[in-house]
């Protein structure tokens, strides 16, 4: 026995801790919100340079999310309510959900004979300080406000938590230390397991997009799952092209997932001075590609000519009585946009028009030999296109067919019209739900 001033003194004793032995189950084992990238419940960084769509890839993923659709080329096992908070930018959210519901959540609920209700998003302008004492208990008291208020009005629960911008929710002093932005992931880590949702934060990336998010790698350790967006800006013009989001860490080491996009304009209306009003959406440009595909030219042209098409000439297709229904786009005009974008060397017209048709034959073969497209030609209704992609079973599907998802049995799930109370939306500004505190 320890001794002090001469005297024995007792020993101190410690509460047992529970030991897991061999194969026993310990903790328990994070779902996925978004298979193979996002996890129910646990840390996401996204990074990006400035003007890189950080803020239209975070709106797109909680869309999927609320649809239950797909991100990235894979589906999401869990559909929920999605709830951001805007430190940045707040300005410019109404109108880019705005485009991102006319884009993509009208289309959904076409395909599913709905009438398109107001969605289960909210947003958050008074966003807590996350370097302040009481930024924890803030943040759980605002995730549960919305996740009663969601409750009341819907059949879901909160699945999806964005922050926009880690930096100017934190304002750190020495971002280029590991002690202070590790703190607030940690934090926000700790935030994601107890709300039981996934919490993303929007980082942005340094100059050199090799090294990842700014500072250093020590504050990526409570992160389970980090995406990055590579890309390439022009110095004089400012454009940037060849945009990409690659999966560059994952905790069960499944990183390297990678899908090109591209923004599109989509117009809303017009303004008192008969404007037109837009915004940009992003075109996921055929879903997952490799890094072969990446490269390639043509793929790549093919892929943004789909997407562009989709959007304008899609149409509900079913070659035979027994395949499933699929969003296909007929041929010719899926030829003619490709003619348009594929980027050809010469001055003479029907050159590069012939140029282009040979590039998209090549195209289309390797896309379908690669199982990525696959087409239907009849003399009575001409050649259709659409994407396709195989299932864990080896069953192919398409990537363009959106039945919604529920966590338990994969079937279906029918939104409230318990959210607004009122009549279905028409995609107006109003359906943006701001939350106050």
């Amino acid at each position: 026995m320890p001794k002090a001033n001469g005297r024995e003194q007792p020993r101190r004793r410690f509460e047992p801790v529970p030991i897991y032995w061999d194969e026993e189950e310990g903790a328990e084992p994070a779902g996925m919100l978004i298979k193979h990238i996002l996890p129910t419940r646990g840390l996401t960084l996204l990074v990006g340079q400035s003007g890189f769509y950080k803020t239209f890839i975070v709106l797109d993923l909680q869309m999927a999310c609320i649809l239950g659709t797909e991100f990235m080329g894979q589906p999401v096992m869990r559909q929920g309510g999605a709830l951001l908070l805007v430190a940045e930018g707040a300005d410019t959210i109404a109108r880019r959900w705005r485009a991102l519901k006319k884009a993509k959540a009208k289309s959904y609920f076409e395909h599913l004979g709905q009438d398109m209700p107001a969605l289960p998003f909210g947003r958050v302008q008074a966003v807590p300080h996350l370097q302040s004492q009481d930024a924890f208990e803030r943040l759980v008291a605002i995730c549960e406000q919305f996740r009663a208020e969601l409750r009341e009005r819907s059949q879901f629960d909160l699945v999806s938590i964005a922050i926009d911008t880690l930096m100017a929710a934190s304002l750190f002093k020495k971002e280029s230390e590991s002690g202070e932005p590790s703190a607030v992931l940690y934090m926000l880590e700790k935030l994601a397991l107890q709300v039981n949702a996934n919490v993303l934060a929007v980082d942005h990336m340094g100059k050199d997009q090799e090294k990842g998010a700014r500072g250093t790698s020590g504050k990526l350790a409570p992160v389970y799952s980090e995406l990055s967006i590579f890309g390439t800006k022009d110095a004089k013009s400012g454009v940037i092209s060849g945009t990409h989001l690659v999966l560059t860490k994952h905790r069960t080491g499944m990183a390297g997932l990678k899908a090109a996009f591209h923004p599109i304009e989509i117009k809303l209306g017009v303004d008192e001075q008969g404007e037109t009003i837009s915004d940009m959406v992003l075109q996921w440009d055929g879903g997952v590609v490799t890094k072969r595909a990446a490269n390639n030219k043509r793929h790549t042209t093919l892929m943004e000519a789909f997407a562009d098409v989709l959007l304008t000439h899609g149409k509900k297709f079913q070659a035979e009585p027994d395949w499933p229904e699929v969003m296909a786009v007929p041929m010719d005009v899926l030829r003619e946009k490709f003619a348009v974008r594929y980027p050809a060397d010469g001055s003479d017209p029907k050159t590069l028009l012939s140029t282009a048709h040979r590039k998209f034959r090549d195209a289309m073969r390797d896309a379908v030999a690669a199982h990525v497209i696959a087409t239907y030609t009849s003399e009575t209704i001409g050649s259709f296109a659409w994407l396709v992609k195989e299932d864990s079973n080896g069953q192919q599907r398409t990537a363009s067919s959106m039945s919604a998802r529920s966590e338990g049995d994969g079937q279906p799930v029918h939104f409230s019209r318990k959210w607004t109370g009122v009549q279905p939306s028409d995609g107006g500004a109003d359906d943006d739900r701001e939350l106050e505190f």
